[in-house]
């Protein structure tokens, strides 16, 4: 959200992320969707965060394999 954002605003995106609901309820929830490979929306670029690190990951583990 931009600086300039509203409560109003601030408020229906909380309940969007779903930050309105108890501490407990939004772990149990993120446990459920990670497992299940739902790593959520990246806010920053607006694409699903398992796709983007699935287009990564093959340069991680050239990097990571390569001798020093």
């Amino acid at each position: 959200m931009p600086p300039t954002a509203t409560k109003a605003e601030l408020a229906v995106k909380r309940i969007e992320m779903g930050l309105d609901k108890p501490v407990l309820v939004q772990f149990a929830y993120w446990v459920k969707t990670t497992l299940s490979g739902d790593l959520g929306q990246s806010l920053q670029k607006r694409q699903p965060v398992a796709g983007l690190v699935a287009d990564a990951l093959p340069q991680t583990v050239e990097l990571a394999s390569s001798p020093c």
